[in-house]
């Protein structure tokens, strides 16, 4: 079984990926970790590789065949990443929704790693979710012409505004196992 968990920032797709996987049993890919793999290699923050990848293509499709070898190759995986749902067609596609006030509260909060931003205010990161937004819609359209904002894309979404992660989880679980009954997958129950 596969699983790809797509969303806006802050809406908890790591968070819950990890413990959906943890679950299920099954193996947990951040794409994240992915991309900072490839920063590290191009001697690059992952701020500057995104920055980056906006004008130079060779960096998503260095991603992007990261992903696609994924679907290839591997099975039995839950995978945090905004576009894996196009990579990987062969899954249970879901998206995490979240109100950009609620993601930069979120965010805010959260403990910051050595290469991410330092943010000043919770205003400043809903800037900076706002942009992000608008600039990873755009790449996406002009790279691949999709919209991974669209809901239509997914077979789940789940607006985790107002919920906090065992009751996000707890909905994602339902989803799943709905989706599994619906198509009659017996691995769920093992």
């Amino acid at each position: 079984m596969r699983i790809t968990i797509s969303g806006k920032p802050g809406a908890g797709k790591t968070t819950v990926g990890k413990r959906l996987a943890e679950k299920l049993g099954l193996k947990f890919i951040e794409l994240g970790k992915i991309a900072q793999k490839i920063a590290l290699r191009r001697k690059l923050t992952i701020g500057e590789l995104m920055q980056r990848a906006r004008t130079d293509h060779s960096i998503d499709d260095e991603i992007d065949g990261e992903q696609k070898n994924l679907g290839k190759k591997q099975d039995n995986f839950v995978i945090d990443g905004r576009i894996s749902w196009f990579f990987i067609p062969n899954a249970v596609h879901i998206f995490l929704d979240v109100k950009e006030q609620a993601a930069a509260e979120r965010i805010f909060k959260k403990p910051r790693e050595q290469d991410e931003p330092q943010y000043k205010s919770v205003g400043e990161v809903q800037k900076d979710i706002h942009n992000r937004l608008l600039a990873n819609k755009e790449q996406y359209l002009k790279y691949y012409k999709i919209d991974y904002l669209d809901k239509k894309n997914y077979d789940f979404v789940i607006n985790t505004t107002n919920k906090n992660q065992e009751q996000v989880l707890e909905e994602v679980m339902n989803s799943v196992k709905n989706y599994v009954v619906s198509k009659k997958f017996k691995w769920f129950y093992k």
